[in-house]
């Protein structure tokens, strides 16, 4: 089996991003982690609640909703969470 290149995957951290919160700085970390086992380059990128769009949610490879609520736009959450279903 033949495999594919190795490009960028790019993730969206999906909360209000907040550096002293100890799980978002962890979720990172565990991420960076698991790209290095995997054998794969990826990047991360917080987007608040408030300014998710279908286009931009589209743009990404994954999604991780992150803790930390209350997200600001909790209509925009719940259709991240379909979209990813």
């Amino acid at each position: 089996m033949e495999r594919k290149t190795n490009r960028l995957k790019r993730i969206a951290l999906i909360a209000e991003y907040d550096p002293d919160f100890a799980p978002h700085t962890a979720t990172v970390a565990a991420i960076k982690h698991s790209c290095i086992w995997l054998g794969f380059s990826g990047a991360t990128e917080w987007v608040s609640t408030k300014d998710l769009t279908e286009d931009h949610v589209r743009s990404f490879d994954g999604l991780w909703m992150a803790p930390g609520s209350p997200y600001k736009h909790l209509g925009n959450t719940l259709s991240a969470i379909r979209f990813a279903r």
